[in-house]
């Protein structure tokens, strides 16, 4: 056994276990004396999977492979769930024989994480279009029934102004001022929100400033 961390097994032409590492010994729950009777190019995952031909591929040439999600009949029985595995398999030559080696890296916890993230991001992207779908509603259905309420309040305050008693006329004056200063609440909320979303769009008004002095 050796000490590397990535899972390494040996086969030779006839798709014989000659050596397997520590680390692919622990991964596959298995010893080199359990595989004396198997032959990985017989495997039935391995030949459902199209393995076996990747194997006999780089065996009868000279380019390395990758096989992105390795499995077999041993790591299915092993495992409840199917670790992910990306293996590379390439060829080497000693004393005109050649060998298959297969170096395994077991990628299920950074595919979990990256599924982690994913889902995170779908999530932050999700909890943006609500917002984007509540300022919408909160626009719509809070800052038109206010502006109504506004207009019709300076419309009756006007029509009955000669009718009414000081104390009337206050009550008018309160509730457009209150609803003046709830819409100009509403409207700096969605906007904070526009400028956090970076999608808030600046109007540039030209003003005459001693007139602006003069009025306030």
């Amino acid at each position: 056994y050796g000490k590397l961390n990535f899972p390494i097994s040996i086969i030779n032409e006839n798709g014989k276990f000659i050596y397997i590492n520590k680390s692919y010994s622990e991964l596959w729950g298995i010893e080199t004396n359990e595989l004396l009777n198997y032959n990985i190019l017989e495997d039935n995952e391995i030949q459902k999977r199209e393995i076996a031909y990747i194997i006999k591929d780089v065996l009868g040439g000279k380019h390395s492979k990758l096989i992105s999600n390795y499995a077999d009949s041993i790591l299915k029985q092993k495992h409840a769930a199917l670790p992910i595995i990306s293996t590379q398999v390439f060829k080497v030559i000693i004393d005109n024989i050649p060998y298959i080696i297969l170096v395994h890296k077991n990628d299920t916890e950074i595919n979990l994480l990256e599924a982690e993230i994913k889902k995170a991001s779908e999530s932050e992207n999700e909890a943006e279009r609500l917002r984007s779908t509540f300022l919408s509603v909160l626009s719509h259905e809070m800052r038109t029934p206010l502006n109504i309420i506004m207009g019709y309040t300076s419309i009756l305050k006007e029509t009955l102004n000669d009718k009414l008693t000081d104390e009337e006329k206050s009550y008018f004056s309160n509730l457009h001022g209150g609803s003046e200063r709830l819409l100009k609440s509403i409207s700096q909320i969605l906007e904070f929100a526009q400028i956090e979303a970076d999608q808030y769009q600046m109007t540039t008004v030209t003003v005459n400033l001693n007139e602006l002095i003069e009025n306030n």
